[in-house]
């Protein structure tokens, strides 16, 4: 059990556990369509978990390795995607650089 907790906090698991506390992140904070686009990766990191699992009963000696990848890239487009909708939320508020 604590080799499971172990692996999800400060192993190779991380990153899935980053990107899912992320993932709720954004479906909890955006809204109409942000929240829509923000769901886009949750099929494929949930086909590539169901991979992960598969391999790991296999004993293959690679199987966190789909998952590293996949989570990394999805936590990286969300992170994208809030960064994108607050630099859009701030311009149509008229906050960014006024010109001279």
């Amino acid at each position: 059990m604590f080799d499971w907790i172990q692996f999800f906090l400060i192993g190779p698991g991380a990153l899935f556990s980053a990107y899912a506390a992320l993932q709720c992140f954004t479906a909890y904070r955006l809204k109409g369509v942000w929240r829509l686009v923000a769901l886009v990766p949750v099929p494929f990191v949930a086909y590539v978990a169901v991979s992960t699992v598969e391999a790991y009963r296999a004993e293959s000696n690679l199987w966190p390795i789909g998952l590293m990848a996949v989570s990394s890239a999805a936590a990286t487009y969300l992170a994208a995607l809030l960064v994108g909708g607050y630099l859009l939320a701030r311009r149509r508020a008229g906050a960014g650089p006024k010109p001279d």
